[in-house]
């Protein structure tokens, strides 16, 4: 990885390329204050430089504009790591970290079983990778191991985008091994992982090595927990460990990597975490998101009446799945319990997220009175004409 810094002398500016001065004839650079946002090299057609996260993503955002073919790599502490585009699409993302290996990403996301994982890594050569095992011993048909590399090329580019600051190289025309064409629009699906991203990044704050941890009841009422995977082992370390601290030192993952997993638990309301720092108060620009969420806490108990009153079930699985929808959006980081509300962790999750992309308030304001009206609907459609009068007046109070 070529690490290139930009001096300020009396003279002008000094060009350091690997610690060594760089020839005005081979470089060009652009620089931002004291540092280097970009220096390209004509003769090796390579651009390198560091950035901050958001400036990462506008540069990753405009070559995918560019039809940009080549190769993006991004190296910090011991981490190397590369993400491939053809004609401004995103193709696949190599990593030299264990934890992002097939096996272990798909592990981690509850594919495979620890057992799994294990009888096929023994199995794996220099000629047969991973993928290769599971076809060949009937774990995964090519459907499955497409969706799984998919999953693992996400949690390699997410990982660019939790650094403070990205030193990268850009390099036209690289190709990688193999190319996966997950999405036409390139741009839009590292801006997904870049929500994720900025999501995490906001936790990592507020939850310190200190806190306590606890599983939810409620959460075992509604996942099937079963051995062997890592949700199930995971879940058993919390119950040991109890502590952030603890927790971190027992995982055989990065501690990065670890406490991911603990937001990814904590967001979809499977863990208690005591001690987070108090968030500070929303900004101005997402009162209308709170406004729409406090609307549907509102109207939810004259919901849950309703549906109690005749000995019905809420509809938690319609209300999911509305969140869930392709056309969600952002909305669909938001989570469901069993009581229908939407759980405060994720709410302070989606909060975060708008704060550092503010230009997704509309869309999210847009889909969440959607799903509003989306849950009354659906109401009306099923209980009395009593309890959807009353259903009616509450959301006309509320939603002037």
């Amino acid at each position: 990885m070529t690490l290139v810094k930009l001096n300020k002398s009396p003279e002008g500016f000094n060009l350091q390329v690997d610690g060594e001065e760089a020839r005005a004839s081979d470089w060009q650079a652009l620089a931002l204050g004291k540092s280097v946002v970009i220096a390209s090299n004509s003769k090796s057609r390579s651009t390198v430089g560091r950035a901050d996260p958001k400036i990462f993503l506008a540069l990753i955002s405009k070559l995918s504009e560019m039809n940009f073919s080549g190769s993006v790599s991004g190296h910090w502490e011991d981490a190397s790591k590369k993400m491939f585009f053809s004609k401004g699409k995103f193709v696949f993302a190599t990593s030299n970290q264990i934890d992002d290996r097939l096996g272990e990403v798909i592990y981690r996301e509850g594919i495979i079983t620890l057992d799994q994982l294990l009888d096929s890594a023994v199995l794996v050569t220099k000629e047969k990778k991973f993928g290769q095992v599971l076809i060949q011993n009937n774990v995964f048909n090519h459907t499955q191991l497409w969706n799984a590399l998919t999953r693992q090329m996400a949690c390699i580019v997410r990982s660019f985008f939790i650094q403070s600051m990205i030193s990268y190289e850009i390099v036209e025309g690289a190709t990688s091994f193999i190319e996966l064409p997950i999405t036409a629009d390139g741009q839009e699906y590292v801006q997904d992982l870049a929500a994720f991203s900025a999501m995490f990044n906001e936790f990592q704050m507020v939850c310190s090595d200190q806190c306590d941890i606890s599983i939810l009841p409620d959460y075992l009422k509604r996942v099937d927990v079963k051995p062997g995977t890592f949700l199930h082992d995971f879940m058993t370390m919390i119950n040991n460990e109890k502590k952030v601290e603890a927790l971190k030192k027992a995982s055989r993952l990065s501690e990065v990597n670890t406490t991911i997993e603990l937001f990814k638990l904590y967001q979809q309301g499977g863990v208690h975490i005591q001690g987070l720092t108090q968030r500070g108060p929303i900004g101005p620009g997402l009162s209308s998101i709170k406004n729409i969420l406090d609307g549907y806490a509102m109207i939810l108990p004259v919901l849950t009446q309703g549906y109690s009153a005749q000995s019905l079930p809420l509809p938690i699985k319609n209300a999911r799945n509305a969140l869930l929808n392709i056309d969600a959006g952002d909305a669909r980081f938001l989570e469901i319990n069993e009581k229908m509300e939407i759980t405060a962790p994720s709410t302070e999750n989606l909060f975060a997220l708008l704060h550092a992309f503010p230009e997704r308030i509309i869309r999210v304001e847009r889909v969440l009175m959607n799903f509003v009206y989306f849950t009354i609907l659906s109401a009306i459609d099923t209980l009395s004409s009593e309890h959807v009068g009353q259903l009616k007046a509450s959301y006309k109070s509320i939603f002037k």
